[in-house]
């Protein structure tokens, strides 16, 4: 008998949640919880769909998979961290599997890193506290990393990789934030950096005469007092500063080479950056760093997260961060793109700079070479010498840009 309207429609709205789920990596049991169902019914809506359960995919393939995952991030990623990156890539595999994968791998792997934690830190629910941060690990490179977490869910909202950490760099931050989510944070959570004075205005931009607003937060040491743009020193903002022992662990790799090119003289850093250095360094390296951090802070997302905490208030049991994120109580301020506009012509008239421009670039941001000519010389000059890394890369477009500029 064929279904009515009403039913066809509500089982169009249950599969688009199934598959919705199945893609943050749920399982069929705690999908069928989530949507009040049963494990047969999800089971078969994922047939009806030509959802497999798992991924078809060989141990081969998994194993050089999970290669790649070693190499871009770091070698003492964990499983469950591995596990969250096969599902943003869209695989969901066994655990079993994935753990006969790592031990097939063997010595490419390094031994775990502890983690020490506080005993608890409250979170009240999603982008209710969000707390953000720079880190400059790579910073004598000139190249810096910008991030926001979920001090809830611990997940992560939004991240750049960035050449400079003006102002002006960090107030486009916070906005490309809530534009990606479409809502504005109850309360950000920051250091005393003097880069950050703008996003107090942004606060007080969206929430008005509710930007005075105090909340009281109980934590592990006794209740604090929460304001919508709060500042607060790194000890005390344990989701952001956690999360940056990852990163650079990703990103230690890209360290240990320009410590190396540094050491050769091919390389000068630090307090006297050089430009023309700094320009080919980022040229070369910067979108490959950028796709590590990407995928490190994605998989951070989708990871398989187990209760590790004696917080009584955070449920028992195991959960993914971006699940808790969407599908929790919000206590975000939704905002529309019109007001996000604004902001960001605010952020402009902030720092004087004119419309449509990218503001005042530093030295180390701007090609030495002018013409298209002589950038197309260099190109041929870089395709010449055949790199076969991205260090031979940075060499050669160094030696190129410097005989051409006759520096």
């Amino acid at each position: 008998m064929p279904l009515s309207t009403a039913q066809q429609d509500a089982l169009d709205v249950r599969r688009a949640r199934v598959e919705e789920l199945h893609s943050m990596g749920l399982s069929i049991t705690e999908t069928a919880e989530r949507l009040a169902s049963t494990y047969r019914m999800i089971e078969n809506d994922l047939k009806a769909m030509q959802i497999s359960r798992w991924s078809d995919i060989s141990d081969a393939a998994l194993d050089e998979k999970m290669m790649g995952y070693l190499r871009r991030g770091h070698g003492a990623l964990g499983r469950r961290l591995l596990d969250g990156r096969l599902v943003v890539d869209g695989l969901h595999v066994q655990r079993r599997r994935v753990e006969e994968s790592l031990a097939r791998l063997g010595r490419a792997r390094a031994p775990p890193r502890r983690r020490v934690r506080r005993r608890w830190y409250e979170g009240i629910g999603s982008f209710y506290a969000v707390h953000v941060d720079q880190n400059e690990k790579l910073g004598f490179a000139g190249i810096k990393f910008l991030a926001a977490i979920d001090g809830r869910w611990r997940c992560p909202l939004h991240w750049e990789v960035v050449t400079n950490l003006t102002g002006l760099t960090h107030a486009r931050f916070i906005n490309n934030l809530i534009r990606r989510w479409g809502c504005v944070p109850a309360h950000i959570v920051l250091d005393g950096a003097g880069a950050w004075s703008c996003v107090e205005d942004i606060m007080r931009f969206y929430y008005g005469p509710r930007f005075d607003d105090v909340d009281i937060v109980p934590l592990a040491e006794g209740n604090i007092a929460i304001r919508r743009f709060q500042r607060t020193s790194s000890v005390h903002s344990t989701p952001i500063e956690r999360s940056w022992a990852d990163v650079n662990d990703v990103t230690h790799k890209y360290r240990v080479e320009f410590k190396s090119l540094e050491a050769r003289g091919l390389f000068r850093g630090g307090r006297h950056l050089d430009p023309v250095d700094a320009f080919c360094l980022a040229a070369v390296y910067i979108d490959l760093i950028r796709r590590d951090v990407h995928e490190h802070f994605m998989s951070m997302g989708y990871r398989r997260k187990h209760k590790d905490t004696a917080n009584p208030n955070v449920p028992a049991g195991a959960r993914r961060p971006v699940d808790g994120l969407v599908n929790s109580a919000q206590h975000g301020l939704p905002v529309d793109a019109a007001s996000i506009a604004a902001v960001d012509a605010g952020i402009l008239r902030y720092h004087g700079v004119a419309p449509g421009s990218d503001g005042p670039a530093a030295p180390w941001e701007t090609d030495p070479l002018v013409t298209d000519a002589d950038r197309a010389l260099r190109s041929r000059m870089v395709a010449a010498r055949a790199p076969q890394t991205p260090s031979e890369e940075y060499i050669a477009m160094r030696d190129a840009t410097r005989r051409i500029a006759g520096l």
